[in-house]
C-alpha cells in the first residue's frame, strides 16, 4: 500500500511540467517545494524524497518530510529506500 502512495505520490509531483533541473528560481523545483507537502499529506506518507536522473546518474535530489516519526528525523536527499 504504502509502494502504491509512493508512486501517486510521484506522479503527481512530476505532472508540473519539467523544464529541466530543479533549483532556485526553476518552475519544476518551486512547483515541489510547493506541492510536495501537501500531497505527503494528503497519501499519508511522513517522507519521501524525489530524484532525477541524468544519464545513469543522480543529477540532484530533494527530501521532504519525515523519515522518523518517533524521532522526529527529516528526510535527507541522500537516504536510501
Amino acid at each position: 500500500m504504502v509502494r502504491i502512495c509512493l508512486l501517486r505520490l510521484l506522479a503527481l509531483a512530476i505532472a508540473v511540467p519539467f523544464s529541466g533541473v530543479a533549483g532556485s528560481g526553476d518552475s519544476f523545483g518551486t512547483a515541489l517545494e510547493e506541492r510536495m507537502p501537501g500531497l505527503l499529506q494528503r497519501y499519508g506518507v511522513p517522507g519521501a524524497v524525489v530524484s532525477c536522473i541524468k544519464t545513469g546518474e543522480v543529477a540532484w535530489a530533494k527530501a521532504f518530510g519525515l523519515a522518523n516519526l518517533e524521532t522526529g528525523a527529516r528526510m535527507q536527499p541522500d537516504m536510501v529506500f
